[in-house]
Protein backbone atom coordinates (compact mmCIF):
# COMPACT_ATOMS: atom_id res chain seq x y z
CA UNK A 1 0.00 0.00 0.00
CA UNK A 2 1.53 3.37 -1.12
CA UNK A 3 1.09 6.45 1.36
CA UNK A 4 -0.28 9.46 -0.62
CA UNK A 5 0.95 12.65 1.00
CA UNK A 6 -1.58 15.82 0.99
CA UNK A 7 -0.46 19.40 -0.63
CA UNK A 8 -2.73 22.59 -0.39
CA UNK A 9 -1.59 24.17 -4.07
CA UNK A 10 -3.54 27.27 -5.61
CA UNK A 11 -4.57 26.62 -8.83
CA UNK A 12 -6.48 29.47 -10.78
CA UNK A 13 -6.83 31.38 -7.64
CA UNK A 14 -8.40 28.68 -5.86
CA UNK A 15 -6.64 26.66 -2.72
CA UNK A 16 -7.69 22.79 -3.54
CA UNK A 17 -5.57 19.65 -2.17
CA UNK A 18 -4.16 17.31 -3.85
CA UNK A 19 -2.75 13.75 -2.98
CA UNK A 20 0.12 12.13 -4.45
CA UNK A 21 3.07 9.56 -3.26
CA UNK A 22 6.11 11.44 -2.59
CA UNK A 23 7.33 10.20 -5.79
CA UNK A 24 5.23 12.27 -7.44
CA UNK A 25 5.67 15.32 -5.60
CA UNK A 26 9.27 14.55 -6.13
CA UNK A 27 8.90 14.32 -9.70
CA UNK A 28 6.67 17.38 -10.04
CA UNK A 29 9.20 19.53 -8.08
CA UNK A 30 12.35 18.92 -10.41
CA UNK A 31 10.09 18.63 -13.72
CA UNK A 32 9.33 22.34 -11.99
CA UNK A 33 12.78 23.60 -11.66
CA UNK A 34 13.81 22.27 -14.85
CA UNK A 35 11.54 24.59 -16.46
CA UNK A 36 12.40 27.78 -14.04
CA UNK A 37 8.65 27.56 -12.74
CA UNK A 38 7.12 27.08 -9.40
CA UNK A 39 5.44 23.65 -8.20
CA UNK A 40 2.05 25.47 -7.77
CA UNK A 41 2.53 26.81 -11.56
CA UNK A 42 3.49 23.85 -12.99
CA UNK A 43 0.47 22.12 -11.29
CA UNK A 44 -2.00 24.81 -13.09
CA UNK A 45 -0.11 24.07 -16.76
CA UNK A 46 -1.20 20.89 -16.11
CA UNK A 47 -4.29 21.59 -15.29
CA UNK A 48 -5.45 23.56 -17.87
CA UNK A 49 -4.75 20.73 -20.43
CA UNK A 50 -6.04 18.05 -18.41
CA UNK A 51 -8.23 14.96 -20.34
CA UNK A 52 -9.61 13.57 -17.53
CA UNK A 53 -11.87 14.13 -14.11
CA UNK A 54 -9.27 13.40 -11.88
CA UNK A 55 -6.49 15.54 -11.06
CA UNK A 56 -3.90 13.91 -8.92
CA UNK A 57 -4.15 10.74 -11.70
CA UNK A 58 -3.67 13.56 -14.06
CA UNK A 59 -0.37 14.40 -12.43
CA UNK A 60 0.76 11.14 -11.96
CA UNK A 61 0.23 10.36 -15.99
CA UNK A 62 2.06 14.08 -16.74
CA UNK A 63 5.50 12.78 -14.64
CA UNK A 64 4.91 9.11 -16.42
CA UNK A 65 5.06 11.24 -20.02
CA UNK A 66 7.85 13.16 -18.93
CA UNK A 67 9.98 10.83 -17.68
CA UNK A 68 8.86 8.40 -20.32
CA UNK A 69 9.73 11.04 -22.78
CA UNK A 70 13.60 10.89 -21.55
CA UNK A 71 14.26 7.43 -21.86
CA UNK A 72 12.09 6.41 -25.38
CA UNK A 73 11.32 8.30 -28.37
CA UNK A 74 7.25 9.91 -27.23
CA UNK A 75 5.10 6.89 -27.34
CA UNK A 76 2.85 5.77 -30.65
CA UNK A 77 -0.59 6.60 -28.87
CA UNK A 78 -0.33 8.22 -25.85
CA UNK A 79 -1.98 7.65 -22.39
CA UNK A 80 -5.06 9.95 -22.22
CA UNK A 81 -2.92 13.43 -21.83
CA UNK A 82 -0.69 15.42 -24.14
CA UNK A 83 2.81 14.92 -23.86
CA UNK A 84 4.09 17.17 -21.56
CA UNK A 85 4.51 20.39 -22.84
CA UNK A 86 8.35 22.20 -23.81
CA UNK A 87 7.73 25.82 -22.11
CA UNK A 88 10.79 28.44 -22.95
CA UNK A 89 13.31 29.13 -20.65
CA UNK A 90 13.75 32.21 -19.00
CA UNK A 91 16.90 34.04 -19.08
CA UNK A 92 17.42 33.27 -15.30
CA UNK A 93 15.58 30.87 -12.67
CA UNK A 94 13.61 33.21 -10.40
CA UNK A 95 15.25 33.62 -6.74
CA UNK A 96 13.95 30.19 -4.83
CA UNK A 97 11.24 30.69 -1.95
CA UNK A 98 11.91 30.13 1.41
CA UNK A 99 9.78 26.78 2.53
Amino acid sequence: MSITIPRSVFISGRKTSVRLEHAFWVGLQEIADKRFMTLPGLIATIEAQRKYQNRSSALRLFVLEYYRCQVTDPPKTNSGISAPIPLPLIASPPEPLDS
